[in-house]
């Protein structure tokens, strides 16, 4: 696991992420888009694989892939209650 540099550059509803990495003694870029600043200079870990150095992988950005789940999961539990709930109602009316 390595440490990066960050360079935030706001855009017009997110900021966009630069930073460069050594990996096997070469320079290598990379970029995401965050909800939330970074600060200039701020250190995060990132993973890569050794034998694809260019391939990588930074911390900063899992936390939202992680929101997209809950938040599917979440749906998705929601219509299922509703589903139960109306089966439910039917069974009392019939």
């Amino acid at each position: 696991m390595e440490r990066v540099l960050a360079f935030g550059i706001p855009t017009s509803e997110r900021f966009l992420i630069q930073y460069n990495y050594f990996a096997n003694g070469e320079l290598h870029n990379g970029e995401f888009r965050s909800a939330k600043p970074v600060p200039q200079g701020h250190l995060f870990p990132i993973r890569y694989d050794p034998d694809a150095p260019h391939e990588h992988e930074h911390a900063l950005s899992t936390a939202s892939g992680n929101r997209s789940r809950i938040l599917v999961a979440g749906i998705a539990g929601s219509f299922i209650l509703l589903l139960f709930w109306l089966v439910i109602l039917r069974g009392c009316h019939s």
